[in-house]
């Protein structure tokens, strides 16, 4: 079985997180709370105190965050390329190279569907959220500015995800009344990305699960 090494990888990304994000937190946590070594400022200056280094956590945690969004995309795709090469099909005429498909998730969602008469809209898990994942991923490894670390929806993915889960909620309402002009930077919170971990835990559950329940069937008919 190749679910129990994606279990494996998606907890180890739980684990990474919570124990790399700590320090970001509580740098945040004492400048907001004015504790050392960020009690000592002047009231009277115009900016925040410590704003700069308030920022840096702030982008930090973000930067974590969706380097783990894309680590659990990775971890994702090995799976279905290692249930689709571990797994025998229903229909072994089916391939990855003759479904077609114009992206590397509708290839697989449809060799599921064509090989192993797997529906993945039939799954618990909203198939649309999984395929936000994969454009959140796509734009922050590919987009991005030479003048900061920011990445932002393309206009594509803001199209097809208006109220994504991983965009800047305060951009998006800041933005929401200008026609799709400016699309939202993409944030990835400890919240957003657990939730993304939890959906491709129980959707790659359940495909294991439909496939033993294919494999338990077929060897009862043969």
């Amino acid at each position: 079985m190749v679910l129990p090494s994606l279990l494996d990888k998606l907890n180890f990304i739980r684990r990474f997180y919570e124990i790399t994000s700590d320090a970001f937190v509580d740098t945040k946590r004492k400048i907001e709370q004015h504790e050392e070594p960020f009690h000592h400022f002047n009231i009277d200056d115009e900016e925040p105190p410590f704003l700069a280094e308030w920022l840096d956590a702030d982008e930090s945690l973000n930067i974590l965050g969706k380097s783990c969004l894309c680590l659990l995309q990775n971890a994702f795709f090995n799976y279905l390329r290692g249930f689709i090469d571990s797994y025998a099909p229903v229909n072994a005429a089916v391939t990855l190279n003759t479904v077609g498909g114009d992206s590397a998730f509708e290839k697989h969602r449809r060799v599921f569907l064509q090989a192993y008469n797997i529906d993945w809209a039939a799954s618990p898990v909203d198939v649309h959220f999984l395929e936000e994942i994969n454009f959140a991923r796509n734009d922050i490894q590919h987009g991005g500015t030479f003048y900061d670390m920011e990445h932002r929806q393309n206009p594509q993915y803001f199209n097809r995800f208006p109220a994504s889960i991983f965009a800047d909620q305060w951009e998006r309402e800041l933005f929401a009344n200008d026609g799709g002009m400016r699309q939202p930077r993409i944030t990835v919170t400890r919240d957003s990305l657990f939730a993304a971990i939890e959906a491709i835990e129980d959707f790659c559950s359940y495909l294991d699960a439909e496939w033993w329940k294919i494999f338990q069937e077929n060897r009862g008919a043969a």
